[in-house]
């Protein structure tokens, strides 16, 4: 610790410094399920946390030291099914724009608990910036989504929906979305201002396989109460059916969704 400088945390003097990713939020990190198994999509993740701390400039262990953590910390779980959170915590030097030279890897597991099926959803009142260099990473600049989750819940509702400065659809506060109507498949662009999902690119490779028409662009939140059926999506809830926008009432369940949601499970594992 430098002699000029002073930390106390809790009236206790800290000597070893204090992480960028407390006071800026620089850090990456990955969540997904550990079914027995790494995921199959394992590698997109690995490729997406390396992506963003390239951006942010954080050093990023090999694959194998990744793997072996990962290892090490499901042998002490109780359970095969595991919710997992993989995480660069960036370190270095505390003035604001210099670049981090050293990182933690946080491997973080608790017992996975299947979300519900069916939720419902409002719009939120602050709206995405699509210019954002940060919306396409998964960084721990996560308040806006945070703030998101609060604020869907009281109103009464499971899911936030984010529009953004243009009104055009873009994503939950932790997930894609999807809708359909016929043969047809959408989904926000990810120009809208969107974290494209691994989830979210495997769904659109499965509904090709279905006779699906996908259409990746910008919309209005008309598309979307006008549709057959509607989706979240991400790599822990899998697919979760939209019962209710603000206060619409969607249609009821139906077989399409079904068998998109059954072929999803299929592919990552869970049946």
């Amino acid at each position: 610790m430098e002699m000029d400088e002073l930390i106390l945390i809790d009236g206790n003097i800290v000597k070893e410094p204090l992480t960028r990713s407390l006071f800026f939020g620089e850090g990456v990190f990955e969540t997904f399920r550990w079914n027995n198994q790494l995921p199959s999509h394992f590698n997109k993740h690995l490729e997406r946390l390396r992506n963003g701390s390239e951006l942010l400039r954080i050093p990023i262990p090999a694959r194998e030291t990744i793997l072996k953590q990962i290892d090490y910390a499901v042998s002490l779980s109780d359970t095969n099914d595991l919710y997992i959170k993989l995480a660069l915590i960036s370190k270095g030097d505390r003035i604001f724009f210099k670049t981090p030279d050293e990182s933690s890897l946080l491997v973080m597991t608790r017992d996975y608990i299947q979300s519900r099926d069916i939720v419902s959803i409002c719009v939120l009142s602050h709206k995405r910036n699509p210019e954002s260099i940060l919306i396409r990473h998964k960084t721990f600049n996560y308040l806006e989504n945070i703030l998101g989750r609060r604020e869907a819940i009281e109103k009464g509702y499971d899911e936030g929906l984010f529009l953004n400065t243009n009104d055009d659809l873009t994503e939950a506060t932790s997930s894609n979305i999807f809708w359909a109507r016929g043969k047809d498949l959408f989904t926000p662009a990810a120009e809208s201002g969107l974290l494209p999902g691994i989830t979210r690119e495997i769904i659109i490779e499965i509904a090709k396989n279905l006779g699906y028409k996908i259409n990746a662009r910008k919309f209005d939140l008309s598309y979307l109460l006008n549709s057959d059926f509607a989706f979240l999506t991400n790599s822990l809830i899998g697919m979760n059916y939209i019962e209710k926008v603000n206060k619409q009432v969607m249609p009821q369940i139906n077989k399409n969704y079904i068998n998109i949601r059954e072929e999803l499970f299929i592919k990552l594992g869970w049946l």
